[in-house]
């Protein structure tokens, strides 16, 4: 039997709806000190979670998300080759609106964000070429940054701020790019908020929802001097409404959002404006159903990017390509995204395109995608995925920034459920159940995953509302189907008995009201087990032969019995001396002694007032009226360690203090914890303990002041290695990889593994580590003889204990084409039975490599066949071969060349 806790979302649901659950409370020994600030290694997901258990090593979750990856922030820097991610570049805590390129290898990012490193910036900062945050460019905006361009020194932003740079500014500034300085003479003024900036030359064309800007009546769009910020007294398009994106190609100025009305013409949604008067361009009306977001151009076509259904004709959705010259669409170019495109950036023949979709191109995407520009599918090998939606993509030679509203970049598609490895914070590779809807219960049991929630399918398997999952492939039980008709919300485990409690009115094939008793092996309903709750159970805990429940009910088996009871677990009976009048809903439970603590929206027990939290006597109900912690809002988890009660909900103020929905109370006193107040920036739903670890589960953003989204590890413990660098370097066919630690605990060593476009991870060699230490310490591996091709590489740094984390090289290695014929002496020589003979060729040619016998017999032919420009290895097997001299030949066209080798058997 584990230790486990279930809570249900109640977002969204009435009061007598909200549902949480607690399946069962492992209790410790022993007190223990934990740090106020998250790990951040810990995965996060992209939704909220319901419930958190610990099995060892491991933790499951469950909620309603459809992600789970790295804690890394909202802005990422890959390439246009390569989606891992960049683990040295600084996390950022908010969302990215907009990323542009410095040009010097570095970027300009704005946004939400309030911290960038380790650095304080208030939605606007400066990265440089070597990942470090500028320190010197600080322009501190108020106010949201939605937009950024540049142009030789000065950086122009726009957003919905009053002060930037130093100086008072409304919503648009020129700045310096050294130290981000306001430009004193530069005041547009406008009287609401840029969404959008473009440059052509001494021009800045501005779009938003103002009215007046630079000393003109403006309406959503206007043409600006670059050195004194006045209107164009000429250029007035006149914008009935929004104006989101403008893109300019020479004379032409692209406009898009959700007007109907601009450049004196009805054009809904984007326009083609000529950029001396503002006249709308009377042979150009794509007419867009929908929102226009972004528009990008390469030459004579125009990407525009939205929430659209039909466009320049046709029926596209969300992203087109569209003809400059009467903005008519594509009509073989269809991308067709399921959601809407937030940003569209044009390299080359790639079109990069971010937003809020799971499909484009054809293919499933993760929110971002690299598409071709001849037929508009999804790049076969360019595949990433990001937590939420992207809202910007910037590119600088083959380096790409993805900026959004992601906390996570680079993890894995999970949808409600995910297996976390406890000592990495990785989510496991292998273990992916796919609900189709929400979990709100998770119960252990050996080998035994059991799931309850809202769902109908899991597991590979058609299964409603409750599961029995594999926890090693997370495959549902083919022979275990209990089927509850409606959703189960809390499980508990007693031996082969598996306890559901939710608001199914049949369950096991039995009609079972809100609470049952399964079989572990059938899944079937206790025949002899049969009790009723009016209103949903939301919490089963299990005490020896005592079953508690906790809900919504008032009446248990006819009989009265609010919001909690003691049931007999062979009977189902209720104890009739365990009562108590409760004045509100129970979401959770605990057990510890001889109290059971409660956790809801009650008010009072026994009409003695309680602050939603309360312990009672286990055989009595009696209310211990000396503990009264007084929690200000709903308390939905509780979890005990010692003489700790750790408490979670939508409370600021709970134990005498002011505890922001997560706080460690006395269990003699009921009083918050003086030190420990971690700051939760959100609802806190789940809590588990795990020796000195506590996970917390929620819908908060933030904790301890930092960012972290829905997932939170407190923790006193060190994970395995710290590395501080991951590099490599080409010379020739050799790959060298280089790497460094700056601590390491129980280090086994590292795997070195490496994969091409279209094949798996390999494992090409082994490093021993260093055991513990806190010293640097340094690695290095050499592959030698690859062939021309792209590769990628990452380390498996292995623990003593079996456990392991995957540390990938942030760039694609690119062994080139030689610039000469080669043929390499064989290796090894002299061999028995195997050698490898590489040779290398400039161009694409006819090869022949033949071996003979030292009387010239040739005795077999390795390769006969054209071959592209690059690098080659053969394998030899002489195993058929006596002992003796024998030669190689290789042969082109233009080249041959002879080598000895040797055979000794």
């Amino acid at each position: 039997m584990k230790s486990l806790l279930n809570y249900r979302n109640p977002a969204g649901f009435p009061a007598s709806l909200f549902i949480f659950t607690i399946a069962f409370l492992l209790i410790f020994s022993a007190a223990f000190s934990q740090p106020m600030v998250p790990n951040t290694e810990m995965c996060v997901p992209n939704g909220l979670i319901n419930t958190v258990v610990v099995d060892g090593n491991y933790t499951y979750i469950g909620g309603s998300f459809s992600y789970i990856g790295p804690s890394n922030g909202s802005g990422v820097k890959v390439t246009t080759t390569n989606t891992n991610y960049n683990q040295d570049f600084p996390r950022v805590n908010g969302s990215i609106n907009i990323c542009i390129p410095d040009g010097s290898g570095g970027w300009y990012i704005g946004g939400s964000f309030t911290q960038v490193g380790i650095y304080t910036r208030n939605r606007i900062a400066h990265i440089l070429s070597n990942s470090a945050v500028d320190a010197l460019w600080d322009p501190n905006a108020n106010d949201i940054v939605r937009t950024l361009a540049i142009s030789g020194s000065d950086i122009y932003a726009g957003g919905a701020f009053t002060t930037i740079g130093g100086l008072t500014r409304n919503k648009i500034a020129k700045l310096n790019n050294t130290n981000g300085n306001a430009d004193a003479s530069w005041n547009p003024n406008p009287d609401n908020s840029i969404n959008t900036i473009a440059l052509s030359g001494s021009d800045i064309y501005a779009g938003g929802i103002f009215t007046t800007i630079g000393g003109q009546a403006r309406n959503c769009i206007a043409k600006l001097n670059n050195s004194d910020g006045t209107a164009d007294a000429l250029w007035d398009a006149n914008s009935a409404n929004t104006v989101s994106t403008i893109a300019i190609s020479g004379s032409d100025i692209y406009a898009g959002g959700s007007f109907t009305i601009i450049g004196g013409l009805a054009r809904n949604r984007i326009a083609k404006l000529n950029n001396t008067t503002g006249a709308a361009d009377a042979a150009w009306n794509a007419n867009s159903s929908g929102q226009i977001n972004t528009i990008a151009i390469s030459g004579s076509d125009i990407y525009a990017g939205g929430m659209f259904t039909t466009i320049g004709g046709q029926s596209r959705t969300a992203i087109a390509k569209l003809n400059n010259t009467n903005g008519n669409a594509d009509a073989a170019w269809n991308a067709a995204p399921n959601n809407q495109v937030y940003t569209i950036t044009v390299n080359g023949s790639d079109v990069y395109a971010g937003g809020s979709f799971t499909t484009i191109g054809g293919q499933s995407r993760a929110r971002i995608a690299k598409l071709n520009n001849t037929n508009g599918n999804a790049d076969g090998s360019w595949i990433a995925v990001a937590g939420n939606v992207v809202n910007t993509i910037a590119i600088s030679g083959t380096d790409m920034y993805l900026g959004g509203t992601f906390t996570s970049f680079g993890g894995l598609l999970r949808n409600s459920c995910a297996k976390i490895n406890n000592i990495t914070g990785a989510v496991d590779p292998d273990w992916n159940p796919s609900a189709n809807s929400n979990i709100y219960a998770i119960a252990i049991s050996g080998s035994d995953i059991y799931i309850g929630g809202d769902f109908t399918t899991i597991g590979g398997q058609s299964r409603s509302k409750i599961a029995k999952l594999n926890n090693t492939t997370g495959a549902a039980d083919a022979t275990w189907n209990a089927a509850g008709n409606s959703a189960v919300n809390a499980i508990a485990i007693s031996g082969s008995d598996i306890y559901a409690g939710g608001n199914f009115t049949t369950i096991g094939g039995q009609t079972r009201t809100r609470i049952a008793k399964l079989n572990n092996t059938t899944g079937e309903a206790d025949a002899n087990w049969n009790q009723s709750a009016d209103a949903a159970v939301n919490a089963v805990l299990i005490n020896g032969s005592d079953i508690y429940i906790g809900g919504a009910f008032t009446t248990v088996g006819g009989q009265e019995r609010r919001n909690v009871a003691k049931l007999n677990n062979t009977t189902g009976a209720y104890d009739g001396s365990f009562y108590a009048n409760m004045g509100g809903t129970v979401f959770t439970m605990g057990l510890s002694g001889s109290y059971l603590y409660l956790g809801g929206s009650f008010n009072s027990i026994n009409s003695t007032i309680t602050g939603r939290i309360a312990r009672l006597n286990l055989l009595t109900a009696a209310l211990d009226a000396t503990w009264s912690p007084n929690a200000g809002a709903p308390v939905y988890a509780l979890a005990i360690s010692g003489s700790d009660i750790y408490a979670g909900g939508d409370f600021t103020s709970i134990g005498g203090q002011t505890r922001n929905r997560l706080a460690k109370l006395n269990n003699t006193t009921g009083d918050a914890d003086a030190v420990w107040n971690p700051n939760a920036g959100g609802r806190v739903m789940a809590i588990a303990i795990s020796g000195s670890d506590i996970y917390i589960g929620g819908l908060f953003t933030t904790m301890g002041g930092n960012a972290q989204q829905a997932l939170a590890l407190f923790t006193t413990r060190f994970l395995p290695v710290e590395l501080s660098s991951f590099t490599s370097t080409v010379t020739n066919q050799n790959v060298t990889l280089n790497w460094s630690t700056t601590q390491e605990e129980n280090n086994r060593g590292f795997d070195i593994e490496r994969k091409s476009t279209g094949t798996t991870w390999k494992t090409i060699g082994c490093i021993q580590g260093h055991g513990t230490t806190n010293q640097i310490n340094n690695y290095s591996f050499t592959e030698h003889g690859m062939a021309s091709g792209h590769y990628n590489y990452r380390l498996k740094q292995i623990d003593y204990n079996g456990n392991y984390k995957y540390y990938d090289l942030s760039n694609e290695v690119i062994i080139g084409i030689p610039s000469r014929y080669s043929l390499s002496q064989n290796y090894p020589n002299p061999f028995n039975p195997v050698s490898v003979i590489g040779y290398q060729i400039p161009a694409r040619v006819f090869v022949s490599l033949k071996v003979f016998d030292i009387s010239g017999r040739e005795v077999v032919s390795l390769v006969n066949e054209v071959k592209d420009a690059g690098y080659y290895s053969v394998k030899f097997d002489a195993k058929n071969l006596s002992s003796g001299t024998y030669f190689y030949k290789l042969s082109t066209d233009k080249f041959n060349d002879v080598k000895k080798m040797v055979v000794i058997k």
